[in-house]
């Protein structure tokens, strides 16, 4: 497609540690995220929780700081 103003996608791993299992942590990272538009997963594992999340750089940034 001519003249796309497609922005590249990147995807992050993330690992938050500490106490967020039983706290609503990850239906929070997936409520924000889907407000902005963001596409991946979170899972909690022996590290704590993981987050895989893909879109444009610049909403990565918004999502990360949210």
């Amino acid at each position: 497609m001519s003249g796309s103003t497609a922005r590249p996608m990147t995807r992050r791993r993330l690992v938050v540690q500490g106490v967020v299992q039983g706290v609503g942590f990850r239906p929070f990272v997936h409520g924000v995220a889907t407000a902005l538009g963001l596409v991946g997963w979170v899972r909690n594992d022996d590290a704590g929780v993981v987050i895989e999340i893909e879109g444009p750089a610049e909403v990565l940034d918004r999502f990360q700081s949210a």
